[in-house]
């Protein structure tokens, strides 16, 4: 199982200690909440799970809600330290950065942790208003890199209209969860379907316009 790159908010960078406990903490909370869901998911099983006493998890996180908060941030994060690399290459065209990172959005579907993750995060949005707030901050955040490629691939395109090709090809990408996830139908697929995808959204990208928009 493809572990998710937590990367932890640093409160005070001298801290070693504080960083890596942080993680420590984050990681079992992201065990709990994958396998067990947000009913399951508390301090005290968070702090049982790792080993430490719930008055050491509370110093961190002292409510449920901050310790989804640093979770969801630190899930992100870890994408967005992926996204970077690949954007900071020098060696790769806005074509092949693109390209790139579709390709580890998708192959990343299939993996057991990013399957039950999101979906249990969805899931959790139609109930919790925080939840939609963290979840819609999370998208908005990863997307910028897809539409920072997109303006660059075909610069006669908006603001605006970035925004909206950018959020079309991302949630064209996460929608195929429930079919190419782990376990699920067609997982087996997923490198043809990465393919499609590849093809199709920079096609997309490099020759849509404002009038096939507008129209």
């Amino acid at each position: 199982m493809r572990h998710l790159n937590l990367s932890p908010e640093v409160k005070n960078p001298k801290s070693s200690k504080g960083l890596d406990t942080r993680r420590t903490i984050l990681e079992a909370a992201l065990e709990i909440f994958i396998e067990h869901g947000y009913g399951d998911f508390s301090l005290e099983k968070v702090a049982a799970n790792c080993g430490l006493s719930r008055g050491n998890v509370c110093y961190y996180y002292p409510t449920k809600n901050d310790m989804l908060h640093a979770l969801l941030q630190s899930v992100v994060q870890g994408y967005l330290d992926e996204f970077d690399e690949v954007v900071l290459d020098q060696g790769l065209s806005a074509e092949d950065k693109f390209l790139k990172i579709v390709e580890m959005i998708m192959s990343d579907l299939g993996t057991e942790e990013t399957s039950k993750f999101f979906p249990e995060l969805w899931a959790l949005s139609n109930r919790n208003k925080m939840a939609m707030k963290e979840m819609n901050l999370l998208y908005q955040r990863a997307r910028e890199h897809l539409n920072g490629l997109l303006a660059e691939i075909n610069p006669d395109l908006t603001p605006k209209e970035v925004e909206l090709i950018g959020l079309f090809i991302s949630a064209s990408m996460e929608g195929q969860t429930p079919f190419v996830g782990n376990g699920k139908e067609f997982q087996g697929e997923i490198v043809p379907l990465t393919r499609i995808a590849a093809f199709s959204f920079l096609t997309l990208a490099k020759t849509i316009t404002t009038k096939d928009i507008d129209a």
